[in-house]
Order: C-alpha cells, then sequence, then structure tokens
C-alpha cells in the first residue's frame, strides 16, 4: 500500500479539491497494474495521525525481548495526559505452538478432539451471577485468564487410573509468534514502532516534549544493542545509537 499526500490553501473548497483529486485519479487508473485495488480519495486532518513515532531496532535482542520492552514504554506513554492512545505497529501476534505426540495419544485414548474441547473448555467466561443496582440487573462473567504458558500446559484433559493427564502429558508447547500482517523498517533493519496519538485538545509540542521525557527515563534499559529513533511531525529527529 502505498500514500499520496495533498495539501491545498485554506481558501481552496475542500468539496472541490477532493472532486479533482477524484477526477484525475479516474483518468489515471487504466495505468495502473491488473491487479490493483481501488485507489480511496478521502479528506484527513493531522489530527487524525501520529504526533511521533519511536522506532525500536536491535542488532543483538531477540524479538521478545525488544517487544517486551516497548510495551512497558507504551505502558508508560499512555498514562500521559495528553497522549490518546500509544499504538504498537510492526509486531506480530504471540502464539504458542503445540506439538502432538500421537503415541502417547494413542496410549491414552485421546483424540485431537479431546484436546481442543478441553482447551476451549478452559479459556471462556464463567458466569457469576447477577449483580443487582438501582438501575437495573447486569449478568457478571468471569473470563478464565491464561497469565502463562504453565497455566496452559496444566490444564486437565482426562483421568487415567486415579491420574489427571493434563495437556503438558501429551502435547510440547512452545512460544512463538504468528506471521506478520504488518512490518516496520528503519535502514533496513526490523524495528519496532510505537506510533502516538495525542488528545483532540491536546497542544502537540507539550505531548511531544511529555512522551520525550518518558523516552529519556527508559532509555537506560533498553536492551543491550538496541537504539531508538525518535521521529515527529516538525521534523526534529533524536537518534539513540545502540549501546
Amino acid at each position: 500500500m502505498s500514500y499520496v499526500i495533498l495539501e491545498f490553501p485554506v481558501e481552496y473548497s475542500k468539496d472541490k479539491a477532493v472532486q479533482d483529486v477524484k477526477d484525475l485519479i479516474d483518468e489515471a487508473k487504466q495505468e495502473l497494474p491488473s491487479e490493483s485495488e481501488e485507489p480511496v480519495v478521502k479528506e484527513f486532518t493531522l489530527d487524525e495521525y501520529p504526533i511521533l513515532d519511536i522506532n525500536l531496532i536491535s542488532n543483538s535482542s531477540n524479538q521478545r525481548e525488544l517487544l517486551a520492552f516497548a510495551r512497558e514504554l507504551q505502558t508508560a506513554v499512555e498514562t500521559i495526559p495528553e497522549v490518546l492512545e500509544a499504538d504498537l505497529r510492526g509486531v506480530p501476534d504471540d502464539l504458542l505452538e503445540a506439538t502432538i505426540d500421537k503415541t502417547k495419544l494413542e496410549s491414552y485414548n485421546v483424540s485431537p478432539r479431546d484436546l481442543y474441547n478441553a482447551i476451549g473448555d478452559a479459556n471462556r467466561a464463567i458466569p457469576a451471577g447477577d449483580l443487582r443496582s438501582s438501575t437495573g440487573k447486569f449478568s457478571v462473567l468471569v473470563p478464565s485468564v491464561f497469565e502463562n504458558v504453565t497455566d496452559v500446559e496444566d490444564i486437565p484433559i482426562i483421568e487415567n487410573n486415579g491420574k489427571v493427564i493434563t495437556l503438558k502429558d501429551l502435547v510440547t508447547l512452545r512460544r512463538t509468534f504468528k506471521d506478520r500482517d504488518s512490518f516496520s523498517r528503519v535502514n533496513g533493519k526490523d524495528a519496532v514502532t510505537l506510533s502516538v496519538m495525542k488528545r483532540q485538545d491536546a497542544k502537540e509540542v507539550v505531548a511531544a516534549k511529555k512522551v520525550n521525557y518518558v523516552l529519556e527515563e527508559f532509555r537506560p534499559n533498553l536492551p543491550t544493542g538496541s537504539g531508538s529513533y525518535y521521529y515527529s511531525r516538525q521534523n526534529w529527529l533524536v537518534i539513540y545509537d545502540g549501546s
């Protein structure tokens, strides 16, 4: 996907600007590759875009270590009153990969469907009754949350001769990542990007300064061999080389 951003004088009619661009695109569409998607023309303001990007790269730390740091930084940045949200990009979702031992399944007479059902039953919201107030009655659901790999490994599957057979007795679990659906690169290197959006009534300069202050506090905790590239909409740049 690619973007073309056009700026018009303040006195130029917005409706006419959009229509003029659409007309020109209609003329140029025949030059696009046949597999291209339909171009989209839309009006936007800078408030819809991040006020700055924090790009984290590493020459030696593993991806999970860098991601953990990025999430800690994300939490700290989002506590700033002027910040609406800090969105992580270039980050694949965590995934637990299970390798099934077919011999063990057969010895305990367990089918893959039994495993699927047991995991599904352990990963759902559990009814916990109703909450009554002056405004009405509300149903309360308590989610069954997996906090770590051990919680998943200890899911009971069946009982065999008085012994509970858990998931770890039948499969080998390994932490990995889903296939990427977004990429972030800086100077040709893979990066984790934190895009910071300000609140509508917040001043951009104030928000950017506070984010920079938080980043300075986090800088000593950067994983070994990591660095951060910090870009703002005002086109000024602060570079921390990896150390």
